[in-house]
């Protein structure tokens, strides 16, 4: 990489622009002018990946390979990019910049040129990450890099992913002298890896598609008595890089947030209703859907949060496809809460909710994602009717099923969304019991009933033993299974094993036809069954 620096007419230095452009440049001029701050991390755009934001907080400090605008005074103190760092030069900067004291803000709707991360960029950005590491860790810290090196030039780490040896072992003289040169230069103090790599790595990358409408959307959030948690959802909303939409917010029962909401929150559109007395998850759903004035919807629940590029992404897709849902991807993470007021939390474990293929089948027994996860038309409700007003968990499920029997929809493998579990042995077993009193449940409901082709059923058969064989590769379809048949309620799986045959029979024969939800959860149950005993009896 080399050094980019590009200055507008306000002598304001943009670092790591991809092209000068006249428009974007004023635009930066602009942020100067009207905000406080003396440095901004920019928006991306068409690839949308704006880095990892500390979930915590959501301030962002990886943007990776973004860029960056900063004041002139704040240029001439900080000093020059440091190229070395290739990829973590942002980072880099960014760190540097709250090293001397100066104000960093965000401005996502303020876009800058980008290109795409490709697969042959891995092993350049983990050898960036560990000089990031190096330059900025104490001793105990440069002693883990040298290990994590090591340990991927003797043996092939898959925690890396695909990358390659060859190119490592051609970065080893670069790599050598940013050791001695930053060991000399003495800045090292950080006890903990920042863990750029991954961090920089986990939401995916992705090529938006050129936006030509602005669709109003309507985000549709239910709160019940947690201002606080509900603040910090608003604020993340506020980055949103796409500013054609309205906030309807539903308070099941009591006006609790009311004065924070007018206090705190005037700047963003938002219409905020209160039901008095409380009238239920599915029921506020289904109020805020009816009081929504938007071409799209999109739900959350107060303790969701979408990235800034989530509804800019959505709609782009949507607009380009012509289809009734986007379903796009999540990140979960696991946390501890710290404290009440202010809400603050600690993220003990932050990963991809598995995402497999989505389809009737597939959506039938998993739940591929949650409320924030899934954008679509208003008009899908016409036939969806809304969520079921009888079920207290699993009525997003419910929703996102009735949707598939005659949706039209798009498939997005990018995280720009998230969602919060606890990483409390304790309170994690609470949920998982509140919500198993309504598994199964979801799938009773005339309305999931699809039209499915011969080709999709003997897809769906393949699927099926194809992720199964996966599982046992990982040794742990045994694990799997048991949880499948507990999830189920199924206390005798034996009685499955005929609808292992059926699906089987109509998979070969490519047998089209109209399948409930019932129907096929059975036929997967009937495979779940059919593992156990070929496990079984192989021991």
């Amino acid at each position: 990489m080399s050094e980019k620096v590009i200055f507008t007419k306000g002598r304001n230095a943009v670092l790591l622009c991809q092209k000068e452009d006249p428009t974007f440049l004023e635009e930066v001029d602009a942020l100067f002018q009207g905000r406080g701050e003396e440095a901004f991390v920019l928006g991306q755009y068409p690839v949308l990946s704006t880095g990892y934001l500390q979930p915590s907080d959501f301030s962002c400090f990886c943007p990776q390979n973004g860029t960056l605008a900063v004041s002139d005074r704040c240029f001439s103190q900080t000093g020059k990019l440091d190229e070395t760092l290739g990829w973590a030069a942002s980072a880099d900067y960014l760190f540097r910049l709250k090293q001397n004291h100066f104000s960093c803000g965000t401005a996502y709707s303020v876009k800058s040129p980008s290109y795409q991360v490709l697969p042959e960029d891995i092993t350049e950005i983990w050898v960036d990450s560990l000089l990031f590491d190096y330059k900025h860790g104490n001793f105990q810290l440069r002693k883990n890099v040298l290990s994590k090196l090591w340990k991927a030039i003797k043996t092939y780490d898959m925690s890396i992913g695909n990358y390659s040896r060859k190119k490592l072992l051609s970065s080893l003289p670069k790599m050598l002298i940013s050791f001695i040169r930053y060991t000399l230069s003495g800045e090292g103090e950080r006890s903990e890896s920042f863990d750029f790599f991954r961090q920089s790595c986990l939401r995916g990358c992705y090529v938006c598609p050129e936006r030509k409408t602005e669709p109003l959307v309507s985000v549709v959030i239910r709160t019940h008595r947690r201002p606080e948690v509900l603040r910090k959802t608003l604020d993340l909303l506020r980055q949103q890089t796409y500013q054609y939409y309205e906030v309807v917010l539903i308070e099941d029962g009591e006006p609790t947030a009311r004065e924070m909401v007018e206090e705190d929150f005037k700047d963003i559109p938002i219409r905020y209703f209160s039901t008095g007395t409380p009238i239920g998850r599915s029921a506020a759903a289904n109020l805020g859907f009816s009081l929504s004035k938007g071409k799209y919807l999109n739900l959350l629940d107060d303790d969701d949060y979408l990235y800034p590029e989530h509804l800019e992404l959505a709609v782009s897709v949507a607009e380009r496809d012509g289809v009734d849902v986007v379903f796009v991807q999540d990140l979960s993470l696991s946390i501890e809460k710290k404290q009440d007021t202010p809400y603050e939390f600690e993220v003990n474990e932050a990963h991809f909710m598995n995402f497999p293929r989505i389809d009737p089948f597939t959506m039938s027994h998993f739940c591929a994602t949650p409320d924030n996860g899934v954008f679509f038309r208003k008009e899908v409700l016409d036939y969806a009717v809304g969520m079921r007003e009888d079920l207290d968990a699993n009525e997003d499920w419910s929703l996102w099923l009735r949707m598939l029997t005659k949706a039209t929809y798009s498939v997005v493998h990018f995280a720009s969304c998230c969602f919060v579990v606890p990483f409390n042995e304790q309170e994690k077993e609470e949920r998982i019991r509140k919500y198993s009193a309504y598994n199964g449940l979801q799938i009773k409901d005339d309305l999931l009933k699809y039209d499915i082709s011969g080709e999709q059923i003997s897809s769906y058969y393949q699927g099926v033993i194809d992720d199964f064989a996966a599982l046992e590769a990982a040794g742990i379809l045994k694990d799997h299974l048991q949880h499948e048949l507990f999830f189920w309620n199924v206390e005798d799986a034996q009685q499955y094993l005929q609808f292992a045959e059926e699906f089987q029979e109509k998979a070969t024969k490519k047998e089209s036809g109209t399948y409930t939800s019932d129907d096929l959860v059975r036929y997967y149950l009937g495979m779940v069954a059919k593992n156990q005993k070929d496990i079984t009896a192989g021991m």
